[in-house]
């Protein structure tokens, strides 16, 4: 049998032609956010950050099959400072929002602040990932209205069950 996830999954999974005609099969996970990307029941995650090996790190983890899977298919925007994520933020709405903390035009703190003062986005969760970590640096990025502080290095694993939590997924079965 077919579990109601497992019936959602396949429901929700993009076709692509067969060679068989009129026939149509099912496009392996990993293609999903590539193929549909205006697909409604995907999330739409906005990284802002100005590492690229940290930026490639965070998609990875949000476009791979554990988290991916679970949450109905992600669509990842990267922006590399807060001035390109402000470029992007029109492009919304977001489902969720990762923003590192030191960046060099617009720091991260400062996105915040705007993030949550505007009307389309005010309410979209938003995750820091910084190595500023100390107890002043959270309650100073909680405060400006971010909904958790992941502290650089972090795993996947890290990641996955806090993005899980905000977009209130079970990362259970």
């Amino acid at each position: 049998t077919i579990s109601k996830a497992g019936l959602r999954r396949i429901l929700r999974a993009p076709l692509a032609p067969s060679k068989e005609p009129g026939g149509c099969r099912l496009l392996p996970p990993a293609w999903r956010a590539r193929v549909h990307s205006d697909d409604l029941a995907m999330r739409k995650v906005l990284v802002v950050e100005d590492s690229a090996s940290t930026r490639a790190f965070v998609r990875a983890v949000l476009e791979d099959g554990t988290f991916a899977d679970k949450v109905g298919g992600t669509q990842v925007a990267e922006a590399t400072c807060g001035f390109d994520a402000m470029r992007l933020l029109p492009r919304g709405p977001y489902d969720l929002i990762v923003t590192d903390i030191n960046m060099s035009d617009i720091n991260g703190l400062e996105l915040i602040h705007f993030i949550r003062k505007s009307e389309h986005h005010r309410t979209t969760p938003l995750v820091i990932i910084s190595t500023q970590n100390t107890k002043q640096d959270v309650e100073r990025g909680l405060a400006l209205g971010a909904n958790a502080f992941v502290a650089k290095p972090f795993s996947a694993e890290q990641l996955r069950a806090t993005c899980f939590k905000l977009l209130g997924v079970d990362a259970g079965g």
